[in-house]
């Protein structure tokens, strides 16, 4: 609805008369948020976006001049967020000047009464959203600027306010990865599906990545990046431009013959001196294929080797190594019932040509993660683990895998039936970092079998830290946002200054809200700021709501070497199945 000075619009009853003032001061209007549980107050206008200046991140700084700014007074009775939570919801729509140039981008950033910035959209096109709840009384700005558009643009804007009841937490929605991240980016190829991917970046920026087939396509899936047009190993992927194309490792011959061995999962490491490893399992054993980097996009094909016959069952792969040619395989065996844990550690120390077959194994250990210090010389590995019954330890290793010591880091709800893998790293400095998603806060659901699990409705996650090699750990909740998360996964950038975290979110575990994929970085001795937790791709839910679960059992973050984080997930291609996935990926700017 446009506005015409001094002319009243009337809304909703809900919601307070609009007063429009001459086109020398910003337009403005007025809310009122209602007191009545799951009530909604809302508001228009129009405006137009003077041409671009081609901002970095928001308007906030934005000459007036260059920027259209429209004053929303919020009013909020005394006592109404005891009663009720808000949602204030603020969006701008456009049409392009050019179907076929398609080049107006606008931006909108919200300002509250004291200055400071609520939050900025610059990531969709053509709308822009900008979420926040229970926002206190008084004259908020919202300001609207060209990113890219050389002619002004014209839009739409609008304002709704829903309410929730107090038992019930205001539903969290997302900004949307604005432009200090990239498009998301297919990795799985045309008809080659899959899910659970996690990958690593080398020292050149290399990225390797690697998922698990679709269950269907296991024995043999397509794969138009293959010589032969197929595979029967996990994918694997190399990626030599910062995540933008993906292609398939080379092989040891033209026919790439090795990506017939058969595999189902797999994971993959580097050492210090180049070294790629990738373990792909296929439940009796696993296969290991090893390549060396020599710079950015040379990539040399070394080995494959179709078995390493490890006594225990093998379920879900971790490898993990440091120096030149120290590799350490963690067999899964997906139960306790081989030596007491469900993991085994066998070690190479010559590049993974022989290996230790009987293993060491770990003590009670539940579902573990493994890493490596890299700093030279150093002989300390790491395990964080649970022990599928409430308990967190680390499995520490002094003598680069000869013997391992266990350690208590805490507990965890294990009522929670989507308990996960920890994610551990180690920083430069040796500073062991480790995260984990707990809940506090579970529901029963029954399935179509008549099995009930227990869910979580919202959860919290924390981050573990270490100085003194694992044997002590400091709690710290780095929880975002509120809301529902699951597989969060730990990234350290390569100069130890910042965190990252890739992770499944949603509002909370109800039919209301589908699964995104979600991000942020935030500094080592900081926590995440909640304006910088983005949706990755706000376009695209990755599982529907009406999934308890996220996709797949995990997702990867990596940091490359210019400090900017990297994430790759699963997304369910068709929202109603879980038999259609593909792999997407992302990286900041």
């Amino acid at each position: 609805m446009a506005f015409r000075p001094f002319r009243i619009l009337q809304v909703v009853t809900l919601i307070a008369a609009v007063v429009l003032f001459s086109a020398s001061t910003p337009p403005t209007s007025s809310v009122t948020v209602p007191t009545t549980v799951g009530a909604t107050a809302t508001d228009s206008w129009s405006g137009t976006a003077p041409a671009g200046t081609n901002p970095t991140s928001d308007c906030a700084g934005i000459p007036g001049a260059f920027v259209d700014e429209h004053v929303v007074t919020i009013n909020v009775g005394s006592g109404t967020y005891s009663t009720v939570n808000a949602v204030f919801t603020f969006q701008i729509n456009w049409t392009y000047a050019s179907a076929a140039a398609q080049t107006s981008d606008l931006i909108l950033t919200v300002i509250d009464p004291t200055g400071k910035e609520v939050d900025s959209s610059d990531g969709g096109d053509p709308q822009e959203t900008v979420a926040a709840t229970n926002l206190a009384a008084g004259d908020y700005r919202v300001r609207v600027c060209g990113y890219v558009n050389s002619t002004p643009q014209s839009y739409n804007a609008t304002l709704e306010v829903k309410t929730s009841s107090n038992a019930t937490p205001a539903p969290v929605i997302l900004a949307n990865a604005n432009k200090k991240w990239g498009s998301p980016v297919k990795v799985t190829p045309a008809n080659g599906y899959g899910y659970e991917p996690s990958f690593i970046v080398d020292n050149f920026g290399n990225a390797f990545a690697t998922a698990h087939k679709e269950n269907a396509f296991l024995a043999l899936s397509l794969d138009p990046n293959s010589p032969t047009a197929t595979r029967s190993m996990s994918w694997a992927w190399l990626s030599a431009d910062n995540g933008q194309t993906w292609i398939d490792p080379p092989g040891l011959t033209p026919l790439s013959l090795e990506q017939h061995e058969v595999g189902d999962e797999g994971d993959m490491v580097a050492d210090d001196a180049g070294h790629i490893y990738y373990a792909d399992t296929y439940a009796g054993d696993i296969t290991l294929t090893r390549w060396t980097t020599k710079g950015l996009g040379q990539v040399i094909f070394d080995f494959t080797r179709p078995t390493l016959p490890t006594p225990e069952a093998d379920d879900r792969p971790w490898i993990t190594a440091h120096g030149d040619g120290h590799v350490f395989y963690f067999s899964n065996t997906a139960s306790k019932a081989y030596n007491g844990g469900r993991y085994t550690v066998h070690a190479s120390y010559d590049g993974g040509l022989t290996w230790d077959i009987a293993g060491i194994s770990l003590p009670d250990s539940g579902w573990c993660r493994p890493a490596a210090d890299h700093r030279p010389g150093s002989l300390l590995l790491y395990a964080v683990c649970t022990n599928d019954n409430g308990k967190l330890y680390s499995y520490v290793s002094t003598d680069d895998g000869h013997s391992w010591s266990r350690y208590d880091i805490g507990a965890y709800n294990d009522g929670d039936d989507t308990q996960s893998y920890p994610s551990v790293q180690v920083g430069p400095d040796g500073t062991v970092y480790a995260i984990y998603v707990d809940s506090d806060d579970l529901s029963p659901h029954t399935d179509s079998t008549g099995a009930t699990t227990m869910i979580p409705n919202t959860n919290r996650i924390y981050l573990f830290k270490s100085k003194d090699q694992g044997k002590t750990w400091t709690r710290q909740e780095i929880t975002p946002v509120r809301g529902h998360y699951q597989y969060a996964w730990l990234a350290v950038s390569p100069d130890g200054r910042r965190l990252g975290m890739g992770v499944y979110f949603r509002s909370n575990n109800t039919a209301d809200f589908p699964w995104y994929v979600a991000a942020v970085s935030w500094p080592s001795n900081g926590t995440p700021d909640a304006k910088q937790f983005v949706s990755l791709d706000a376009a695209h839910p990755v599982s529907a709501a009406a999934n308890l679960e996220a996709p797949g059992d995990y997702m990867g973050s990596y940091f490359f070497p210019d400090g900017k984080l990297g994430v790759i997930w699963t997304r369910n291609t068709r929202l109603v199945a879980t038999g259609v996935r593909d792999i997407y990926f992302t990286k900041q700017r």
